[in-house]
């Protein structure tokens, strides 16, 4: 027997393809956030409030915005380096660089202090 969570994914964001029916919805949130307005979405569990927010995170993300997670973020230290990872992470494409770099230069400092 076939049941509806076969056919509709439960309990995780859908991908791009699967977000239908709401592209007016989408286009418009994002004008409004884009206009440095605040978004709150409510509404009963399991009608997609989720997949349509990450859908609208990921175009953001194409048209050069940055996502950054606040959950384990505690000093203004911890929100400059997620908020400038995700900027060249989403803008340049340079992260692995960056993060090359800031490896030699702990490298770097590491061995001039201990020959000190």
């Amino acid at each position: 027997m076939l049941h509806a969570r076969d056919i509709f994914p439960l309990g995780k964001v859908v991908p791009s393809d699967d977000v239908v029916d709401r592209h007016t919805f989408i286009r418009e949130t994002k004008m409004s956030l884009a206009g440095g307005n605040s978004l709150m979405m409510s509404g009963p569990r399991r009608i997609g409030k989720s997949s349509v927010a990450y859908e609208i995170l990921r175009q953001l993300q194409s048209d050069g915005c940055a996502k950054i997670d606040l959950m384990y973020t505690s000093t203004v230290e911890e929100l400059a380096s997620k908020l400038l990872q995700s900027v060249l992470e989403n803008r340049t494409g340079v992260l692995p660089k960056f993060n090359y770099a800031v490896r030699q230069l702990k490298d770097f400092f590491q061995l001039t202090s201990s020959s000190a």
